[in-house]
């Protein structure tokens, strides 16, 4: 596979397992820097460390909450500080708290949607932003679900948080497409995880 990445810089929300590790694990064999980032920092220092064995680029992990705006600037300043640009953003970082419909409280209703819609939404806003003011003609790829195009049982508060992450792909890619900027979703099914 050669995907061009030789000094590419990458931010993937998630990073530290399942679909977020195994982009960052791709982006390095093929060249890319990539900064990573989780909550949990035994495991993006595990996930640091296995990529590390095969990697083309350098790979950094930095524990961050991505629905704290201050993270979501840190994590940005911090891969524009290490490796000079943003070209790739992969936002992975989601949950899902799966109970029927008439179970769901307004808590779990904030947490799904604050991590799905709303970090996800401000990471590629900051992003964007960064590649704007440098002139990178980068690409924005937020990692949706099957559930963003269809309903299932126990899913609906995941379910209108990935319709709501197509909606605004879709909206950004119109608004940054002037500048060459690409906006994607992807849509996989489930993915076993821990």
């Amino acid at each position: 596979m050669d995907l061009e990445l030789t000094g590419k810089a990458a931010i993937i929300t998630g990073g530290s397992e399942g679909i977020g590790k195994a982009s960052a694990k791709i982006m390095c064999e093929e060249g890319a820097n990539v900064v990573i980032c989780a909550r949990r920092q035994e495991l993006l220092d595990s996930a640091v460390n296995e990529i590390k064995t095969t990697a083309k680029g350098e790979i950094i992990g930095i524990s961050a909450d991505v629905t704290n705006p201050d993270d979501i600037k840190n994590v940005v300043e911090s891969c524009i500080t290490k490796f000079g640009r943003i070209d790739i953003l992969v936002n992975n970082a989601g949950s899902n708290i799966p109970e029927h419909f008439c179970d769901v409280t307004e808590e779990n209703f904030d947490k799904v949607m604050m991590l799905n819609v709303k970090s996800a939404f401000f990471m590629a806003q900051a992003v964007a932003q960064g590649m704007l003011e440098s002139g990178i003609k980068g690409s924005i790829i937020n990692v949706s679900s099957q559930m963003g195009i269809v309903g299932g049982k126990k899913r609906t508060v995941y379910c209108a948080s990935k319709h709501a992450m197509e909606g605004f792909s879709k909206s950004m890619a119109l608004d940054l497409a002037e500048a060459g900027i690409r906006v994607n979703t992807v849509c996989p099914p489930f993915i076993e995880t821990e």
